[in-house]
């Protein structure tokens, strides 16, 4: 479901000329993030402790969350 929904939201974000890039840049990261993923939360697991993966991804989230905020743009008015 996400996928599709995303998808959605780059056609709508970007325009014509630039829709591919967007695209294979969405497609490289998830590719890239179900590859380095795992081996990376395997390792910090082994090496430091079962909590460490989710550790990493919450402190990911809370840097990555507000910057997105901050540089993306305001919606246009539909109506």
């Amino acid at each position: 479901m996400m996928g599709s929904a995303s998808l959605a939201l780059l056609s709508d974000s970007f325009p014509s000329e630039l829709k591919g890039a967007a695209f294979s840049v969405r497609m490289t990261g998830f590719r890239m993030g179900s590859i380095v993923g795992p081996l990376l939360g395997g390792y910090l697991y082994s090496s430091l402790s079962p909590k460490s993966p989710f550790i990493a991804a919450a402190l990911l989230f809370f840097i990555g969350f507000p910057i997105v905020y901050l540089i993306k743009e305001k919606p246009k008015q539909l109506f």
